[in-house]
């Protein structure tokens, strides 16, 4: 009998030591899985080759496709995904109905070929998304993705610095010619170098595990310089809103949380949308790209014809002469590529049900669950608020959401996915006997178990 108790006390000991190596092990191959994934995405096989007449046509980018599908294959393997099958749907609920409708909308496109290979591609980096994430962890995901973004960073500033004629804006452009001079390093254009700084910026600001402050605040200020030589507008508010949200999140107690942010948001978007408006009409040409306003008529026109189920998913831009811009304008916006507004797109491609649901999966339950839950930690909570406030203000004036590998759009899915995992860690928490919420809403000051710097 006592040989018998000492053997369970042993294995008592290193059972559990063994699940968390193990743990450990699926952790770091799950981070080298968003490392590579995210690697593709913001840097991408060709970072100098501009945008080409195939990406107007609704052609498509063999090496890059076959990239996304080696890493789903690794993930596949790697991440031993057949062991769980609750991996095989790992979306949460509201954003599991968005894509099956973007699979139903393919029915009554008028490209289905198109729609299909777009969404395909979607599906998965969704799909990879959710389930690395849920296999690295909060920290192991952040770390990794900061990291692809430092790396971009310096490679910015080097083809800058080099003088490479294709990291700034050279010759004008017949949609906008006042993007001359604008810095985009190894982007295809400014507004996505823009994006990508500001990211950054606010992943150093609101994340500081594993790097220390000094580093933090030269790099920031090394990303806030190169996001204001962009010139990309909406970035740069975006971003100081989104700063100013995170803070709130991480100075004021939980129970104000959802009083304040999304008024502040609301009135900080429609600032900017009047201050561009204003700056639209009295600088630029009307016929220039900065004029979104006039992009968006069109797009009423026909969302007023096709409102409960749009073009189909991916089946109104960039399809070649089948496209239905052509039917609805002859002028320069035909040849925009996209509405400059995310919430725009999403009801003329997916229908007003499409947008319904794009909304509460991808804005509302995220934002909802970051405001009301009060066991997310602070360090977490105020990351993804000011994340969050960042990617949905950007669709104000910009189109990435559920746009393939659109580098926003997946930065806001790894929101999504990373607020699905806090929620999920604050539930184990509770039901292992936590404080109440109520309690550590109510009652005493704020603990802030991680300041912003």
């Amino acid at each position: 009998m006592g040989m018998n108790r000492k053997v369970a006390a042993r294995e008592g000991r290193i059972l559990p030591r063994l699940s968390q190596i193990r743990q450990m092990q699926m952790s770091k191959r799950a981070g080298v899985i968003v490392f590579l994934l995210f690697a593709l995405i913001v840097i991408g096989l060709h970072p100098l080759t501009p945008i080409g007449p195939r990406m107007l046509t609704g052609g498509g980018d063999t090496s890059r496709q076959a990239a996304y599908i080696l890493v789903f294959v690794m993930a596949l393997f790697s991440l031993r995904v057949t062991d769980d099958l609750r991996y095989v749907q790992p979306f949460p609920f509201f954003l599991a109905a968005l894509i099956g409708w973007c699979w139903l909308s393919v029915a009554w496109s008028i490209v289905p070929d198109i729609a299909v290979r777009r969404l395909a591609l979607t599906t998965m980096l969704a799909w990879l998304i959710f389930l690395s994430t849920e296999k690295a962890g909060f920290e192991m995901t952040v770390k990794a993705m900061r990291l692809v973004l430092l790396i971009k960073l310096v490679l910015n500033y080097e083809v800058v610095m080099a003088g490479l004629s294709s990291a700034i804006h050279r010759a004008p452009d017949p949609l906008d010619p006042s993007l001359v001079g604008d810095w985009r390093g190894i982007m295809a254009q400014k507004n996505i170098a823009g994006g990508i700084c500001a990211v950054t910026v606010i992943m150093l600001l609101f994340f500081k595990e594993g790097m220390a402050f000094r580093w933090r605040l030269l790099v920031s200020v090394a990303a806030t310089y190169f996001l204001y030589r962009t010139v990309s507008k909406t970035s740069m508010g975006a971003m100081a809103i989104a700063i100013l949200c995170g803070w709130i999140y991480s100075s004021v107690r939980p129970r104000w949380r959802p009083l304040l942010i999304p008024p502040v948001a609301a009135v900080g978007a429609l600032f900017l949308y009047v201050i561009n408006a204003y700056i639209t009409a009295t600088y630029h040409s009307p016929d220039a790209l900065t004029g979104r306003v006039q992009i968006w008529p069109v797009l009423f026109a026909y969302s007023r014809e096709h409102f409960w189920l749009g073009s189909g998913f991916g089946s109104f831009w960039n399809v070649g002469h089948a496209s239905p811009v052509y039917s609805y304008s002859s002028t320069w916006v035909s040849t925009v590529g996209n509405g400059h507004n995310g919430y725009l797109d999403l009801l003329i491609s997916l229908g007003f049900p499409g947008l319904v649901l794009a909304l509460l999966a991808l804005v509302l339950w995220p934002v909802w669950n970051l405001l009301s839950n009060t066991r997310i930690p602070v360090r977490h909570g105020a990351f993804l608020v000011a994340s969050m406030v960042f990617c949905c203000g950007h669709q104000f004036t910009e189109s990435s959401v559920l746009d393939r590998d659109t580098f926003v759009g997946i930065v806001l899915l790894f929101n999504v996915a990373l607020v699905a995992q806090v929620v999920r860690e604050s539930s184990v928490a509770a039901s292992r006997g936590a404080a109440s919420p109520r309690m550590q809403a109510f009652a005493g000051p704020l603990r802030h178990d991680t300041p912003l710097y």
